[in-house]
């Protein structure tokens, strides 16, 4: 889908929060609006060595003044930005108007703890999945241990860490990239899912030479090696005729082939980021077409090519309803065939009954009747 210069031009002033009239009125393109993104996540890299520790909306001015916390305008705390309003770009929303309203801390890298201290130590009460964010209770950082730019407590309870892998600017170009594959909070299934041959996990798009090259190992597209007995479960799941077809658009962040923000823990320079071993599972939230080829999309940004996986059917399964009749413990049968019940005799042997769990069936345990034995 082409987009018109008017929306790209809103989409540059919403996502620098730095575009006055004469900055959106003339003529805008997607390379206007990825040129623009990767200056602001440039900038906020070149912010690292700045203060340790820094309370949410009194922040240190970054050189173009793009990085300046909610509620901080470009000349400084005496100016606000206007107020954030909720932009879709080709269907894609950009921002949360919510999110970026409220104080709160985001996270850009994976692992990202919430500790019930201002500590590392001792277990931890969750985390922030990568791409989401939590609310924060205080905009003022506590100082702890093992964090040097402070930890800031988050609603309900507990603390997170301000580090490489957190950040106070939801505005930032990588963040929001991050959120637009986030686990979807509207369905049962947040991501979808793939059986890998052998994929390749790339940086950005390569191009046709790019990946002949690099995918020359692994052989012709849809040749693999069998797996043994401990992939059965797995492969059960798999449905080899579905051929998987693009259902998005090209993200505006690997546009043109390029890839235009960075951050995390993988260098951007490095074009195979790693190959997800054949027989492994893949969580993906997008798929578009480019070069000819579907790319998927993973929660870290990476694209792995659709040919080199096959689709994994939703299961059906729900559990059972716990009431008077069906209660706790109760055995699965994991089989296609009937499994005998068994009852515990003298001396700890086992007697199978006539009484079985039919096929992906149940059983109660009662008293000295157990369920099926693997």
């Amino acid at each position: 889908m082409k987009r018109s210069s008017r929306h790209i031009a809103i989409g540059v002033c919403v996502l620098l929060s730095s575009c006055g009239p004469s900055q959106a009125s003339g003529p805008t393109g997607p390379s206007d609006l990825l040129r623009d993104a990767s200056e602001l996540e440039a900038n906020r890299l070149g912010q690292a060595a700045g203060p340790q520790v820094q309370p949410l909306g009194k922040p240190a001015a970054s050189p173009t003044g793009r990085l300046a916390a909610p509620g901080d305008g470009e000349q400084g705390a005496k100016s606000s930005p206007p107020e954030p309003k909720a932009l879709v770009i080709d269907g894609v929303p950009i921002f949360d108007a919510k999110e970026i309203t409220e104080k709160r801390i985001g996270a850009i890298g994976p692992h990202v703890w919430i500790k019930p201290a201002p500590t590392h130590k001792g277990l931890s009460l969750g985390n922030i999945r990568i791409g989401t964010s939590v609310k924060l209770r205080s905009v003022d950082p506590v100082a702890g241990e093992g964090c040097p730019r402070g930890w800031y407590a988050v609603e309900p309870r507990g603390y997170v860490c301000l580090n490489s892998r957190t950040t106070l600017d939801l505005r930032e170009a990588y963040y929001q990239a991050l959120r637009t594959v986030s686990p979807n909070k509207k369905s049962l299934w947040p991501y979808h899912y793939a059986y890998s041959r052998g994929a390749p996990m790339y940086s950005r798009v390569p191009t046709p030479a790019e990946w002949k090259a690099k995918e020359r190992p692994l052989g012709p597209v849809g040749s693999y090696q069998e797996l043994g007995e401990w992939a059965k479960g797995h492969e059960e799941m798999i449905e080899k005729d579905v051929k998987l077809t693009a259902t998005d658009p090209v993200p505006w962040y690997f546009a043109g082939g390029k890839r235009h923000v960075q951050g995390g823990t993988r260098s951007v320079g490095r074009l195979v980021w790693k190959t997800i071993p054949n027989g492994s599972m893949l969580a993906y939230a997008k798929a578009f077409e480019m070069h000819g080829r579907v790319w998927l999309v993973t929660s870290d940004l990476t694209v792995v090519p659709a040919d080199r996986v096959q689709h994994i059917r939703r299961h059906t399964f729900q559990g059972v309803e716990l009431n008077d009749e069906v209660k706790l413990p109760i055995a699965w049968n994991r089989s296609h065939q009937p499994k005998p019940l068994y009852r515990q005799g003298e001396k700890g042997s086992w007697i199978a009954l006539e009484e079985t769990i039919g096929d992906k069936g149940r059983g109660m345990i009662e008293g000295t009747r157990t369920g099926p034995r693997n």
